[in-house]
């Protein structure tokens, strides 16, 4: 069987008469709604439209046309109307992703930055309890000196090195016993560092979790 582009030629042709310089503007509804009106007239009316036969069917679609117009102008207004609910859904939708986006970051970023102060107090504890250390060391070595001297100056009846040794002796367990109230203040300080430091890590991983897409 023969074949060829003629048909298509044909409709290219049909297409070309019917959207003129002077009807550029029409949509691609009307345009078929034109090229059917034609390709009727042609089958059925032999190309002349007074040869068609005015049927009740024919009548009663002519009355129906306008309406079916209105319908299908609400139909596509009402799909218009949905289209745009939905990009604005979809707006609100990225708006508020971004904005939950942001108040993450900043939290995360608050987080960071007390998980680093509170770092920072306790190398600063680490030094105050290894200075307080040495306090404590250098006074166990004076109370051993002045216990000393303390023992030769009964031993040789020099009550002037006996008030001497008291005198040293005195300051040393002042020296211990302040060190010692700084070291358990310390302590608490550090303890409660490290709990803070924990509640921080932990919500800073919380966050992290919950940056993390979700798979549906």
């Amino acid at each position: 069987m023969s074949h060829g582009n003629s048909d298509a030629e044909r409709s290219f042709s049909a297409n070309k008469r019917t959207v003129t310089p002077e009807r550029s503007s029409l949509n691609e509804e009307t345009i078929s709604a034109l090229r059917m009106v034609k390709d009727a007239i042609r089958l059925f009316g032999e190309g002349h439209a007074f040869n068609i036969p005015v049927t009740d069917a024919l009548r009663h679609s002519a009355r129906a046309a306008h309406q079916k117009y209105k319908e299908a102008q609400e139909k596509k207004r009402q799909e218009e109307l949905e289209m745009t609910r939905k990009k604005i859904i979809e707006q609100n939708q990225r708006e508020q992703e971004v904005a939950e986006e942001k108040e993450r970051a900043r939290v995360q970023e608050a987080k960071a930055q007390a998980i680093q102060e509170i770092r920072e107090q306790e190398t600063k504890l680490l030094t105050i309890e290894k200075e307080q250390h040495n306090v404590l060391k250098s006074a166990q070595v004076l109370i051993c000196d002045s216990e000393s001297k303390l023992a030769d100056a009964i031993k040789h009846g020099d009550m002037d090195q006996v008030s001497v040794a008291h005198g040293l002796l005195e300051i040393a367990r002042k020296r211990t016993a302040t060190a010692t109230t700084e070291l358990r203040v310390v302590a608490q300080k550090r303890q409660k560092c490290a709990d803070k430091l924990k509640l921080q890590t932990d919500t800073a991983s919380q966050i992290a979790t919950d940056k993390k897409p979700k798979r549906h």
